[in-house]
């Protein structure tokens, strides 16, 4: 089965850290694809670029907070307002403890999980299980 991952991360050495920790852990189960970014912009030019891929089957997304420009929480507003029809699920990857954080990333549907950098074999778990290959 394959699995697309899009790693968000203005830096990219937690783009390479979650890309390990990922492929270690589910390189013998699944097909993985993944779409690396270091900036908002070009994250959202490609779901634009594949809207009707992404609106049949999951894309999930690894989605730092703050990063320049577009943080986290307005890509986030930017998936509600004109992304909302996609199948998309966001887990939070980020240096932030703040409970005021974690919280506000709860009001977005698409968000399924919040976990603190770096991506450990111990949020996998919570993440295999949100996997959905219907």
């Amino acid at each position: 089965m394959k699995l697309d991952i899009l790693l968000l991360d203005d830096d990219f050495v937690s783009i390479l850290i979650s890309r390990k920790v990922l492929n270690t852990y589910f390189s013998q189960k699944f097909e993985i694809c993944f779409f690396d970014f270091l900036k908002p912009e070009e994250a959202l030019e490609f779901l634009e670029i594949n809207r009707l891929e992404y609106s049949s089957r999951p894309l999930y997304i690894f989605l730092d907070i703050n990063m320049p420009k577009i943080d986290g929480f307005d890509f986030l507003k930017i998936l509600n307002d004109s992304y909302s029809r996609l199948n998309l699920r966001v887990f939070m990857l980020s240096s932030s403890i703040s409970p005021e954080h974690k919280s506000l990333s709860f009001t977005f549907d698409c968000v399924i999980d919040y976990f603190v950098k770096p991506l450990s074999n111990d949020h996998l778990g919570i993440f295999e299980n949100s996997l959905d290959f219907t």
